[in-house]
């Protein structure tokens, strides 16, 4: 495989000469290669992972519990992520342009904490939508900005980005787990306090991130043409956003069904453990995945997965089908997104990484989740959970077909070695 621009473009990004580059890359291999590449990076996406996986999961219970209607709870789901599509660009364009990542990154954690704070007091769906809207705004850029450090300081080994992020995937279901338990016993209201002690440590970890700012090589208008110019990455874009929208549909009302169908709290946190380890060895062994299938055989892959766990979500008759569909959630979730980074970083200018990689987010997180709970709103109030799911898996089938077709038309160097 050819590692060439993939090299050059590790050197521009250390900001030194190419002896030097050449250094930074040596040693980033070493690192790379005894599996000590930056730990702080690593913790930073266990704890984030963590406190989101303490709430996430149980915020349409607490919804409920204060008396908000289905249609109401994928409102509050589906409005909030449109926000992305703004937040997440902009905030990922004000790091380039400025290189203020780490100081960026510092205000939006803070940002989300004090969100999630009116969220938990708040009862007036007006106040709860308002606290929802502020906390994507601030929520969008912090991932990105993670994603985008880890995937610089890997240079061109940016194939092992999995084995960095699969500590997400262990903190998601680590807290997820436990809270559940937690609030068996104690109440929703732990699900909160669990998730402001992770985020708190989570600042802390952001405070003393390696958050590479590196010098624009490329003005930036001219980098936005560039990028508007791969338009391959449309059809990726298109096939991430549908399969996301249909998958999102899990996220504000799996744990709904799962209650609808008797499910106590720990059985809904043992749902979303067993979702979480399925996601470990998909992101650990990603760069194996990617060697073997490539970028369009992975997010083929993953699609066929997401179509199987939401058409088991959809004809599960109790609780006990749904954890066994669960092992579906790596290779549905995880798959895709290891695929689309890798095509995304791909495709963004020198001057432009943190920019694309919040693209990226803003149309998984921001389109897809946005546009997925809310038709799922309206869905649920109409016909039930089990439709619901149908419907969706029936979704990321035709766009499963959409992209084996599409996507004979990407350049072949693209899945070859990465660059256009």
């Amino acid at each position: 495989m050819n590692r060439g621009p993939q090299m050059m473009r590790s050197s521009r990004l250390s900001g030194g000469g190419p002896a030097e580059g050449a250094r930074t890359a040596e040693q980033r291999a070493i690192r790379v290669t005894n599996g000590h590449l930056f730990p702080i990076v690593k913790a930073a996406y266990f704890f984030w992972f963590g406190a989101m996986g303490s709430l996430i999961p149980y915020l349409p219970l607490h919804y409920l519990d204060i008396g908000l209607t289905g249609r109401q709870i994928g409102l509050l789901f589906g409005v909030a992520p449109f926000m992305t599509l703004i937040a997440a660009p902009l905030w990922g364009a004000v790091a380039d342009i400025l290189r203020q990542h780490k100081r960026i990154m510092a205000i939006t954690i803070s940002g989300v904490c004090l969100c999630v704070l009116g969220i938990f007091l708040a009862r007036d769906v007006r106040l709860l939508l308002l606290f929802a809207v502020l906390n994507t705004l601030f929520t969008a850029p912090s991932i990105a900005l993670i994603d985008h450090t880890t995937l610089s300081l890997l240079g061109e080994r940016r194939a092992l980005y999995g084995r960095q992020r699969v500590w997400g995937a262990v903190g998601w279901g680590l807290m997820g787990t436990l809270v559940g338990y937690l609030t068996q016993w104690m109440g929703l209201s732990w699900s909160f306090y669990a998730f402001f002690v992770m985020m708190v440590v989570t600042l802390l970890i952001a405070l003393r991130m390696p958050i590479e700012s590196p010098p624009a090589r490329i003005p930036y208008g001219a980098a936005v043409r560039v990028l508007m110019q791969r338009r391959w990455l449309i059809i990726v874009f298109v096939t991430v956003f549908v399969q996301m929208a249909a998958r999102a549909t899990g996220f504000g009302f799996l744990t709904v069904h799962l209650d609808d169908l008797g499910a106590t709290r720990g059985v809904i946190g043992l749902s979303v453990a067993i979702a979480s380890v399925s996601e470990v060895p998909i992101f650990f062994f990603g760069n194996s995945l990617l060697q073997s299938l490539g970028r369009r055989g992975t997010l083929l892959f993953s699609l066929g997965a997401t179509c199987l766990l939401l058409l088991g979500y959809g004809l599960a008759p109790d609780p006990s089908v749904i954890l066994l569909v669960q092992v579906f959630q790596g290779p549905a979730l995880s798959g895709m997104w290891i695929a689309a980074v890798d095509y995304t970083r791909s495709a963004a200018p020198d001057s432009m990484g943190a920019t694309t990689q919040a693209l990226l987010e803003a149309v998984v997180w921001g389109l897809g989740v946005g546009t997925g709970n809310l038709v799922a709103g309206v869905l649920y109030d109409a016909a039930g959970a089990a439709v619901l799911f149908r419907v969706a898996a029936t979704a990321v089938a035709v766009v499963g077909v959409f992209f084996f077709v599409a996507s004979r038309s990407i350049p072949a160097k693209i899945e070859q070695d990465g660059t256009d």
